[in-house]
């Protein structure tokens, strides 16, 4: 059956008290509940104010033999989790057994900052293709090196960052842009990865420095530890789902809940990444590391 389906009831019930007119100066509420039935609603109109009919239907008749591979599927999002999440933890497995020390000491979480492009799916692929081939290079530095993960396109509101709500992330979005004065109205994307990174008995500070070397400027590479207080498998498993994200308010922030009491995403801004979560082949934002063992 249908998703659509599934909900017509429900978004018919809770259509009391919601507010369908998104403007890019609401802001959502506290004590607003994080529904499927308000993400439904909001990428519905999202879509359907800029006739984006493909890329709603696409979503909204997503079912057995026809899924829309979209992020913003609460069930396609599901189902690549879970699939990511079984690789992930089957290499861990592979390569470390029960030896927990091990893991630690060879397992670090990497957030990478590609590049800040409009809204332009020809500009995001060419991203993508650059860095899949930068990490290709680092693999060939460090042999064994693994990496596995997932590309994120992250919408940015320009205006917001350079009025200097995050300094940091202002910072780090001023060097992105390069000076680009056009673009100083306009909502951008963020093309950036996050993996997890298997050393594979390698140093740390020399793959950090290639990194870095790579993509150079303040803030763009970040590698940590796990969390020490929660189980390697844990982290592995919060980590892939955090891999794939479908958020519905901008992030003014470098932290990672800085996506809280923020405004929507506009209307043209969230159609278009719906779009792009249909277009582009999961295995095309998909990192995997062929040799990763």
């Amino acid at each position: 059956m249908p998703a659509i389906d599934r909900l017509k009831k429900s978004f018919d019930a809770a259509h009391h008290g919601y507010r369908s007119n998104y403007s890019s100066e609401w802001t959502r509420p506290n004590n607003e509940p994080r529904t499927k039935i308000r993400h439904w609603k909001r990428i519905r109109d999202a879509a359907l104010a800029h006739g984006n009919e493909v890329g709603w239907n696409a979503v909204a008749n997503c079912q057995v033999g026809a899924y829309c591979h979209s992020s913003y599927c609460r069930d396609c999002r599901s189902r690549g989790v879970a699939s990511h999440t079984r690789r992930m933890l089957a290499l861990h497995r592979e390569l470390h057994g029960d030896d927990d020390q091990l893991a630690r000491r060879n397992l670090r979480f990497t957030t990478v900052l590609c590049d800040l492009v409009p809204l332009n799916e020809d500009m995001i692929q060419e991203s993508i293709t650059r860095a899949n081939k930068t990490l290709k290079s680092i693999r060939r530095s460090f042999p064994g090196l693994g990496t596995h993960g997932r590309f994120e396109l992250e919408a940015i509101d320009v205006v917001a960052i350079r009025s200097g709500v995050c300094p940091r992330k202002k910072q780090v979005m001023d060097y992105l842009n390069q000076n680009d004065v056009a673009s100083l109205i306009d909502d951008r994307v963020l093309v950036h990865f996050h993996i997890i990174l298997f050393l594979n008995g390698h140093d740390v500070k020399q793959v950090q420095d290639k990194f870095v070397s790579r993509w150079p400027g303040i803030h763009r590479v970040k590698i940590d530890t796990f969390h020490s207080n929660k189980s390697v498998e844990d982290s592995i498993c919060k980590l892939c789902s955090y891999m794939l994200k479908n958020r519905l308010t901008y992030n003014h922030s470098i932290k990672t809940d800085g996506f809280n009491n923020n405004r929507y995403i506009r209307d043209e801004t969230l159609s278009f990444l719906l779009s792009m979560s249909n277009r582009c082949d999961d295995n095309f934002l998909l990192i995997y590391s062929k040799n990763a063992s």
